[in-house]
């Protein structure tokens, strides 16, 4: 897709490698976030959630 968009061959592979690079660090962090969001709130079981 990125060779289409750009009409470069060299620039479409460097996007093509550097795009999943990008998303894997920014998961990372992302799920980093949330566990310490999450720290100190109990996990949630049907009593707590109304069941």
């Amino acid at each position: 897709m990125a060779g289409a968009v750009t009409g470069k061959l060299l620039l479409s592979l460097t996007l093509s490698l550097l795009e999943p690079a990008v998303q894997a660090i920014v998961f990372f962090f992302h799920e980093k976030a949330w566990q310490r969001r999450d720290r100190g709130h109990p996990a949630a079981t049907p009593a707590s959630m109304g069941a």
